[in-house]
Protein backbone atom coordinates (compact mmCIF):
# COMPACT_ATOMS: atom_id res chain seq x y z
CA UNK A 1 0.00 0.00 0.00
CA UNK A 2 3.01 2.36 1.00
CA UNK A 3 4.62 1.66 -2.28
CA UNK A 4 1.53 3.03 -4.32
CA UNK A 5 0.95 5.64 -2.35
CA UNK A 6 4.33 6.74 -2.90
CA UNK A 7 4.24 5.70 -6.92
CA UNK A 8 1.29 8.01 -7.03
CA UNK A 9 2.91 10.76 -5.33
CA UNK A 10 5.64 10.55 -7.29
CA UNK A 11 3.70 10.58 -10.71
CA UNK A 12 1.44 13.42 -9.53
CA UNK A 13 4.77 15.55 -8.29
CA UNK A 14 6.28 15.04 -11.71
CA UNK A 15 2.95 15.85 -13.49
CA UNK A 16 2.97 19.02 -12.02
CA UNK A 17 6.61 19.79 -12.65
CA UNK A 18 5.67 19.26 -15.82
CA UNK A 19 2.74 21.43 -16.15
CA UNK A 20 4.59 24.14 -14.48
CA UNK A 21 7.43 24.05 -16.86
CA UNK A 22 8.44 26.58 -19.69
CA UNK A 23 9.68 25.87 -23.22
CA UNK A 24 9.37 24.59 -26.56
CA UNK A 25 6.35 21.70 -27.39
CA UNK A 26 7.06 18.62 -28.31
CA UNK A 27 7.19 18.88 -32.16
CA UNK A 28 4.41 16.10 -33.92
CA UNK A 29 5.38 13.27 -35.33
CA UNK A 30 6.34 13.45 -39.35
CA UNK A 31 3.11 12.12 -41.57
CA UNK A 32 3.68 9.01 -43.13
CA UNK A 33 3.72 9.94 -46.97
CA UNK A 34 1.61 7.27 -47.93
CA UNK A 35 -1.24 8.45 -45.63
CA UNK A 36 -0.63 12.08 -46.65
CA UNK A 37 -1.34 11.23 -50.47
CA UNK A 38 -3.92 9.11 -49.85
CA UNK A 39 -5.48 12.02 -47.91
CA UNK A 40 -4.91 14.19 -50.65
CA UNK A 41 -7.07 12.65 -52.73
CA UNK A 42 -10.18 12.71 -50.75
CA UNK A 43 -12.77 14.36 -52.92
CA UNK A 44 -16.48 14.14 -51.39
CA UNK A 45 -17.97 14.90 -54.72
CA UNK A 46 -16.09 12.08 -56.19
CA UNK A 47 -17.21 9.93 -53.67
CA UNK A 48 -20.45 10.50 -54.25
CA UNK A 49 -20.23 10.31 -58.17
CA UNK A 50 -18.72 6.63 -57.82
CA UNK A 51 -21.95 5.72 -55.35
CA UNK A 52 -24.33 6.75 -57.87
CA UNK A 53 -21.94 5.05 -60.98
CA UNK A 54 -22.65 1.94 -58.93
CA UNK A 55 -26.62 2.52 -59.17
CA UNK A 56 -26.29 1.69 -63.14
CA UNK A 57 -26.19 -2.31 -62.43
CA UNK A 58 -28.74 -2.43 -59.80
CA UNK A 59 -28.91 -5.17 -57.22
CA UNK A 60 -25.55 -6.59 -57.81
CA UNK A 61 -25.82 -10.08 -56.43
CA UNK A 62 -23.17 -12.45 -56.65
CA UNK A 63 -22.57 -14.63 -59.62
CA UNK A 64 -24.64 -12.45 -62.26
CA UNK A 65 -23.28 -10.86 -65.75
CA UNK A 66 -24.11 -7.27 -63.84
CA UNK A 67 -22.09 -8.21 -61.20
CA UNK A 68 -18.98 -8.93 -63.21
CA UNK A 69 -19.66 -5.36 -64.95
CA UNK A 70 -19.90 -3.70 -62.20
CA UNK A 71 -16.11 -4.97 -61.12
CA UNK A 72 -15.04 -4.46 -63.99
CA UNK A 73 -15.98 -0.45 -63.76
CA UNK A 74 -14.99 -0.07 -60.11
CA UNK A 75 -11.36 -2.24 -61.21
CA UNK A 76 -11.65 1.31 -64.42
CA UNK A 77 -12.31 3.84 -61.36
CA UNK A 78 -9.12 2.20 -59.21
CA UNK A 79 -6.97 2.39 -62.29
CA UNK A 80 -8.13 6.29 -63.11
CA UNK A 81 -7.08 7.30 -59.77
CA UNK A 82 -3.67 5.39 -60.33
CA UNK A 83 -4.25 2.53 -57.56
CA UNK A 84 -3.27 -0.87 -58.67
CA UNK A 85 -5.28 -3.40 -59.03
CA UNK A 86 -5.29 -7.23 -58.64
CA UNK A 87 -7.74 -9.85 -60.12
CA UNK A 88 -8.57 -12.52 -57.78
CA UNK A 89 -10.81 -15.33 -59.97
CA UNK A 90 -13.17 -17.78 -58.39
CA UNK A 91 -16.14 -19.76 -59.46
CA UNK A 92 -18.84 -19.24 -57.52
CA UNK A 93 -22.27 -21.10 -57.44
CA UNK A 94 -25.53 -20.17 -55.67
CA UNK A 95 -25.45 -21.95 -52.29
CA UNK A 96 -29.22 -23.73 -51.65
CA UNK A 97 -31.24 -22.67 -49.58
CA UNK A 98 -31.25 -24.46 -46.00
CA UNK A 99 -34.26 -26.39 -45.24
CA UNK A 100 -35.79 -25.97 -42.05
CA UNK A 101 -35.51 -29.19 -39.95
CA UNK A 102 -38.92 -31.07 -40.32
CA UNK A 103 -41.24 -30.48 -37.71
CA UNK A 104 -39.10 -27.04 -36.06
CA UNK A 105 -41.63 -24.78 -35.77
CA UNK A 106 -40.09 -20.70 -36.68
CA UNK A 107 -39.18 -18.98 -33.70
CA UNK A 108 -41.26 -16.81 -32.04
CA UNK A 109 -42.25 -15.14 -28.53
CA UNK A 110 -43.50 -17.17 -25.88
CA UNK A 111 -46.88 -15.40 -24.99
CA UNK A 112 -47.64 -15.98 -21.22
CA UNK A 113 -51.20 -16.87 -20.07
CA UNK A 114 -51.47 -14.52 -18.47
CA UNK A 115 -51.43 -11.48 -21.09
CA UNK A 116 -48.16 -10.12 -19.30
CA UNK A 117 -45.12 -9.83 -20.75
CA UNK A 118 -43.91 -11.89 -23.44
CA UNK A 119 -40.95 -14.00 -23.59
CA UNK A 120 -38.74 -15.84 -25.95
CA UNK A 121 -36.46 -19.04 -25.60
CA UNK A 122 -34.64 -18.76 -22.13
CA UNK A 123 -37.03 -16.59 -20.32
CA UNK A 124 -35.70 -13.42 -22.33
CA UNK A 125 -37.93 -10.22 -23.55
CA UNK A 126 -38.26 -10.00 -26.95
CA UNK A 127 -36.88 -6.51 -27.93
CA UNK A 128 -35.87 -4.65 -31.79
CA UNK A 129 -37.29 -6.21 -34.57
CA UNK A 130 -39.10 -9.57 -34.12
CA UNK A 131 -39.52 -10.23 -37.76
CA UNK A 132 -37.44 -11.97 -40.58
CA UNK A 133 -35.30 -9.56 -42.89
CA UNK A 134 -32.45 -10.62 -44.96
CA UNK A 135 -31.68 -9.67 -48.72
CA UNK A 136 -34.80 -9.97 -51.44
CA UNK A 137 -33.85 -12.45 -54.00
CA UNK A 138 -37.04 -11.90 -55.59
CA UNK A 139 -36.55 -9.29 -58.38
CA UNK A 140 -40.26 -8.85 -58.79
CA UNK A 141 -40.42 -7.68 -55.51
CA UNK A 142 -38.16 -4.86 -55.88
CA UNK A 143 -40.11 -1.74 -55.49
CA UNK A 144 -38.11 0.67 -57.84
CA UNK A 145 -38.93 0.08 -61.50
CA UNK A 146 -36.07 1.19 -62.83
CA UNK A 147 -33.85 -1.33 -60.37
CA UNK A 148 -36.50 -4.29 -60.93
CA UNK A 149 -35.25 -3.71 -65.06
CA UNK A 150 -31.72 -3.95 -64.14
CA UNK A 151 -32.01 -6.81 -62.25
CA UNK A 152 -33.81 -8.55 -65.43
CA UNK A 153 -31.10 -10.10 -67.01
CA UNK A 154 -31.37 -11.35 -70.72
CA UNK A 155 -32.42 -14.97 -70.76
CA UNK A 156 -30.04 -17.12 -72.72
CA UNK A 157 -29.78 -20.72 -73.42
CA UNK A 158 -26.94 -20.87 -70.65
CA UNK A 159 -29.87 -19.82 -68.12
CA UNK A 160 -32.52 -22.30 -69.63
CA UNK A 161 -30.20 -24.90 -69.67
CA UNK A 162 -29.52 -24.45 -65.81
CA UNK A 163 -32.62 -23.52 -65.15
CA UNK A 164 -33.90 -27.49 -66.48
CA UNK A 165 -31.01 -28.92 -64.34
CA UNK A 166 -32.43 -26.94 -61.25
CA UNK A 167 -35.96 -28.24 -61.82
CA UNK A 168 -36.65 -24.74 -62.08
CA UNK A 169 -39.63 -23.63 -63.93
CA UNK A 170 -40.18 -19.99 -66.29
CA UNK A 171 -42.75 -17.68 -64.63
CA UNK A 172 -42.64 -14.85 -66.97
CA UNK A 173 -41.26 -13.73 -69.93
CA UNK A 174 -40.32 -10.39 -71.08
CA UNK A 175 -39.53 -9.19 -74.66
CA UNK A 176 -37.47 -5.82 -75.40
CA UNK A 177 -39.01 -5.46 -78.86
CA UNK A 178 -36.47 -2.42 -80.88
CA UNK A 179 -37.37 -0.52 -84.39
CA UNK A 180 -35.64 2.21 -86.45
CA UNK A 181 -37.18 5.83 -86.59
CA UNK A 182 -38.98 7.56 -88.39
CA UNK A 183 -41.54 4.87 -89.67
CA UNK A 184 -41.30 5.02 -93.30
CA UNK A 185 -41.80 1.52 -93.81
CA UNK A 186 -45.38 0.57 -92.26
CA UNK A 187 -48.87 1.12 -92.95
CA UNK A 188 -50.06 4.38 -91.13
CA UNK A 189 -53.68 5.21 -90.54
CA UNK A 190 -56.33 6.88 -92.71
CA UNK A 191 -55.93 10.20 -90.40
CA UNK A 192 -53.38 11.16 -87.41
CA UNK A 193 -55.19 10.34 -84.20
CA UNK A 194 -56.39 13.30 -82.27
CA UNK A 195 -54.05 13.55 -78.94
CA UNK A 196 -52.90 16.02 -76.63
CA UNK A 197 -50.49 16.00 -73.35
CA UNK A 198 -51.13 14.67 -69.95
CA UNK A 199 -52.20 17.51 -67.51
CA UNK A 200 -50.73 16.52 -64.21
CA UNK A 201 -52.57 16.58 -61.33
CA UNK A 202 -56.10 17.52 -63.49
CA UNK A 203 -55.96 13.77 -65.75
CA UNK A 204 -54.70 11.56 -62.65
CA UNK A 205 -58.10 9.84 -61.95
CA UNK A 206 -59.32 9.73 -65.40
CA UNK A 207 -55.82 7.87 -66.69
CA UNK A 208 -55.35 5.89 -63.64
CA UNK A 209 -59.12 4.16 -64.25
CA UNK A 210 -57.67 3.55 -67.69
CA UNK A 211 -55.04 2.24 -66.52
CA UNK A 212 -56.52 0.22 -63.83
CA UNK A 213 -59.05 -1.65 -66.17
CA UNK A 214 -56.38 -1.96 -69.03
CA UNK A 215 -53.82 -3.73 -66.59
CA UNK A 216 -56.69 -5.38 -64.41
CA UNK A 217 -54.32 -8.60 -64.95
CA UNK A 218 -50.45 -7.41 -65.46
CA UNK A 219 -47.80 -7.70 -62.75
CA UNK A 220 -46.50 -4.49 -62.82
CA UNK A 221 -49.12 -2.10 -64.04
CA UNK A 222 -52.06 -3.31 -62.28
CA UNK A 223 -54.21 -1.48 -59.35
CA UNK A 224 -51.92 1.76 -59.42
CA UNK A 225 -52.52 4.33 -57.26
CA UNK A 226 -52.14 8.07 -57.30
CA UNK A 227 -49.00 8.02 -55.45
CA UNK A 228 -47.77 5.93 -58.33
CA UNK A 229 -48.36 8.01 -60.70
CA UNK A 230 -46.93 11.15 -58.20
CA UNK A 231 -43.37 9.32 -57.97
CA UNK A 232 -42.90 9.06 -61.73
CA UNK A 233 -43.90 12.48 -62.67
CA UNK A 234 -41.01 13.84 -60.28
CA UNK A 235 -38.72 11.45 -62.18
CA UNK A 236 -36.38 13.66 -63.96
CA UNK A 237 -37.01 12.08 -67.42
CA UNK A 238 -41.16 12.74 -66.89
CA UNK A 239 -42.22 14.76 -70.18
CA UNK A 240 -45.70 15.78 -69.69
CA UNK A 241 -45.37 16.55 -73.53
CA UNK A 242 -44.52 12.49 -74.53
CA UNK A 243 -47.81 11.20 -72.37
CA UNK A 244 -50.09 11.33 -75.13
CA UNK A 245 -53.87 11.48 -74.46
CA UNK A 246 -57.04 10.33 -76.71
CA UNK A 247 -60.48 10.85 -75.87
CA UNK A 248 -63.81 10.11 -77.28
CA UNK A 249 -67.34 11.84 -76.48
CA UNK A 250 -65.68 13.32 -73.21
CA UNK A 251 -64.22 10.84 -71.71
CA UNK A 252 -60.25 8.99 -71.97
CA UNK A 253 -60.22 6.32 -74.23
CA UNK A 254 -56.76 5.34 -74.28
CA UNK A 255 -53.34 6.81 -73.92
CA UNK A 256 -49.85 6.24 -75.29
CA UNK A 257 -47.29 7.03 -72.73
CA UNK A 258 -43.50 7.78 -74.06
CA UNK A 259 -39.99 8.11 -72.18
CA UNK A 260 -36.49 9.14 -73.31
CA UNK A 261 -33.45 7.19 -72.25
CA UNK A 262 -31.32 10.69 -72.73
CA UNK A 263 -28.02 8.36 -70.91
CA UNK A 264 -28.22 5.49 -73.45
CA UNK A 265 -25.73 5.04 -76.26
CA UNK A 266 -27.57 6.14 -78.49
CA UNK A 267 -29.96 7.74 -76.84
CA UNK A 268 -33.65 5.37 -76.89
CA UNK A 269 -36.90 6.54 -76.92
CA UNK A 270 -39.49 4.41 -75.06
CA UNK A 271 -43.13 3.70 -75.83
CA UNK A 272 -43.66 3.00 -71.59
CA UNK A 273 -47.07 2.52 -70.89
CA UNK A 274 -49.93 2.26 -73.82
CA UNK A 275 -53.42 0.97 -73.43
CA UNK A 276 -56.53 1.69 -74.32
CA UNK A 277 -60.16 1.11 -71.94
CA UNK A 278 -62.08 -1.85 -72.47
CA UNK A 279 -64.84 0.03 -73.92
CA UNK A 280 -63.05 1.39 -76.90
CA UNK A 281 -60.87 -1.79 -77.78
CA UNK A 282 -61.21 -3.70 -80.75
CA UNK A 283 -61.34 -0.49 -83.08
CA UNK A 284 -57.57 0.15 -83.79
CA UNK A 285 -56.71 2.85 -81.13
CA UNK A 286 -53.97 1.09 -79.80
CA UNK A 287 -52.14 0.68 -83.24
CA UNK A 288 -53.11 4.34 -83.82
CA UNK A 289 -51.67 5.20 -80.63
CA UNK A 290 -49.02 3.69 -81.08
CA UNK A 291 -47.98 5.44 -84.10
CA UNK A 292 -48.26 8.76 -82.62
CA UNK A 293 -46.08 8.05 -79.44
CA UNK A 294 -43.02 6.37 -82.04
CA UNK A 295 -44.05 10.06 -84.02
CA UNK A 296 -43.81 11.78 -81.05
CA UNK A 297 -40.15 10.02 -80.28
CA UNK A 298 -39.01 10.45 -83.90
CA UNK A 299 -39.79 14.24 -83.47
CA UNK A 300 -37.31 14.64 -80.74
CA UNK A 301 -34.56 12.75 -82.94
CA UNK A 302 -34.30 9.93 -81.64
CA UNK A 303 -33.16 7.32 -83.77
CA UNK A 304 -34.48 4.15 -82.39
CA UNK A 305 -37.80 3.21 -79.72
CA UNK A 306 -38.20 0.18 -77.71
CA UNK A 307 -40.91 -1.18 -75.65
CA UNK A 308 -41.60 -4.30 -73.53
CA UNK A 309 -44.14 -7.00 -73.45
CA UNK A 310 -45.28 -9.84 -72.43
CA UNK A 311 -44.34 -12.89 -74.50
CA UNK A 312 -47.62 -14.47 -74.03
CA UNK A 313 -49.55 -11.05 -74.95
CA UNK A 314 -50.37 -12.24 -78.47
CA UNK A 315 -52.88 -9.50 -79.70
CA UNK A 316 -50.03 -6.59 -78.51
CA UNK A 317 -47.15 -8.76 -80.35
CA UNK A 318 -49.47 -8.74 -83.47
CA UNK A 319 -49.75 -4.76 -83.36
CA UNK A 320 -46.51 -4.38 -82.77
CA UNK A 321 -45.40 -6.59 -85.46
CA UNK A 322 -47.38 -4.40 -88.10
CA UNK A 323 -45.28 -1.68 -86.91
CA UNK A 324 -41.73 -2.94 -87.64
CA UNK A 325 -40.71 -4.20 -83.94
CA UNK A 326 -39.04 -7.18 -83.40
CA UNK A 327 -36.99 -9.06 -80.55
CA UNK A 328 -34.31 -7.31 -79.15
CA UNK A 329 -33.68 -9.21 -76.14
CA UNK A 330 -35.77 -11.87 -73.60
CA UNK A 331 -36.10 -11.38 -69.80
CA UNK A 332 -37.32 -14.69 -67.73
CA UNK A 333 -37.94 -14.98 -64.62
CA UNK A 334 -37.67 -18.57 -62.91
CA UNK A 335 -39.40 -20.55 -59.84
CA UNK A 336 -39.37 -23.81 -57.95
CA UNK A 337 -42.23 -26.06 -58.60
CA UNK A 338 -44.85 -25.48 -56.08
CA UNK A 339 -44.34 -27.55 -52.93
CA UNK A 340 -46.98 -29.97 -52.07
CA UNK A 341 -48.73 -29.23 -49.08
CA UNK A 342 -47.15 -30.26 -46.07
Amino acid sequence: MRVLLSLAAVLMLGAASVSAQSGPTVPPLNPVPDITSLISRLSLDRYKATIKGLTQFGDRRQGTERNRKAVDWIEAQLKSYGCPTERVKYAYNTPPPAPRPAGAPAAAAQQPPSGGVPRISGGGRPRGQRAATGVNNDPLKQPDEKLRALNAEPATDGHDRLATELGLLCRRELLQLRRSLPLDDVARPARDLATRALRPGRDDDAWLAVNNAAFHWHPDQAGWTRSDLDTRVAEAWFDPEGFLLHEEGGRLAGFCWTKVHADHDPPLGEIYVIAVHPDFQGRGLGRALAVAGLDHLAGRGLPVAMLYVEADNEPALAVYRSLGFAVHHRHRWYEGPTRPPQ
